[in-house]
């Protein structure tokens, strides 16, 4: 009797390991979060822009590619193909949505660990990251530690994870089946089609006050300045082969005006200063900026907020850069950020 309540017991845990090895199996083959292995030939995958933070390393470590696009969700509208008709490579584009400077710099770690001939990274210099000096990591982002980690325990809240089993495995499992075509890294993020513009709400009685503006303050300005060391510079000097090219993202005029009204308008052209003067004299960067186009940033049918334009300024940018328009260089920099400063100083909005 004890033997045969012992066979159940042994039968009973045999199967259920059985069965959490099927399930587990199946995810580690069609792998929808890329964290063992690039889809294999013929097997098809989604990709949504709700998980970026769950592929973005993924696709750094094991996908093919020779340039990375990357960055906050500016760069989200970017076209692969465009990039890489316009500077002969082989891209993949790797946005984080609310990706600070330390985020974004541990998907290009990833990346440069099992890539070793990376020809370009464009990666936007998203002030507004470079100036919000308590973290260097976004606080409200999910705990993706299990995926970017190589820690095998913790693989545990992958493989078993019955959300990603029905709505990622065996999604990209009937896709397969069915032989439906994989997201491409044009379609991949892009919002573009679906925003609305010019629709966004603001207080042009309380954009146009015109306060003192304050300086950065020396805590703020040594902050900013290990943020650039850790998460930009240092991965600039330890890839010299790789050319480096960074834009300051072209925000609205309301987004100027509202750094204006608190404030802070000189620290944020401050701290875009800062940044270049640290970066420009590395030989493999390029620094670019496009916010002298006035016509653009007060055109708000531009813009689905402040700070996100669409896809035909993503267009116009990797345009202007593969022929280095808007570079900035010490001929050049200097009546740069005075323009800007001076232009929205004086601007007022209807």
């Amino acid at each position: 009797m004890k033997l045969g309540y012992r066979l159940c017991n042994l039968i009973t845990i045999l199967l259920v390991i059985l069965g959490l090895s099927f399930f587990a199996a199946f995810t580690i083959y069609y792998d929808p979060m890329f964290h063992y292995h690039a889809p294999f030939e013929g097997q098809s995958y989604a990709l949504d822009v709700n998980d970026e933070r769950y592929v973005s390393t993924g696709i750094a470590r094991h996908f093919d590619y020779d340039s990375i696009i990357c960055g906050s969700s500016v760069n989200e509208n970017f076209s692969t193909s465009q990039f890489d008709k316009l500077f002969n490579a082989k891209s993949v584009k790797l946005p984080l949505s609310g990706g600070y400077m330390k985020e974004v710099a541990k998907i290009l770690d990833a990346g440069f660990e099992t890539h070793k001939n990376i020809k370009y990274v464009l990666r936007s210099l998203d002030t507004f990251f470079l100036l919000d000096v308590k973290t260097e990591e976004n606080p409200n982002a999910i705990d993706n530690a299990y995926l970017t980690n190589k820690n095998i325990l913790d693989d545990v809240y992958y493989l078993f994870n019955f959300d990603t089993f029905i709505g990622k495995t065996l999604r990209n499992r009937s896709l397969t089946k069915n032989k439906i075509k994989p997201t491409t890294f044009d379609e991949y993020a892009n919002w573009s089609n679906d925003a609305e513009y010019g629709k966004f709400e603001y207080d042009p009685e309380k954009l146009n006050t015109v306060p003192t503006q304050i300086d950065l303050f020396d805590y703020e300005v040594e902050r900013i300045k290990k943020n650039i060391e850790n998460n930009i510079l240092r991965i600039v000097r330890e890839h010299r082969d790789t050319q480096f090219l960074l834009y300051f993202v072209p925000y609205s005029s309301v987004y100027y005006l509202s750094m204006r009204e608190t404030y802070s308008l000189k620290r944020f052209f401050d701290c875009e200063r800062l940044a270049y003067e640290m970066l420009v004299n590395e030989p493999n960067v390029k620094i670019y900026g496009f916010s002298l186009d006035i016509n653009t940033a007060c055109n708000l049918q531009n813009y689905k907020d402040p700070a996100h334009y669409g896809e035909w300024i993503n267009k116009r940018i990797l345009d202007d850069i593969s022929q280095d328009r808007n570079i900035l260089n010490n001929f050049n920099v200097e009546a740069y950020f005075t323009a800007l400063y001076n232009f929205y100083m004086g601007y007022k909005i209807d």
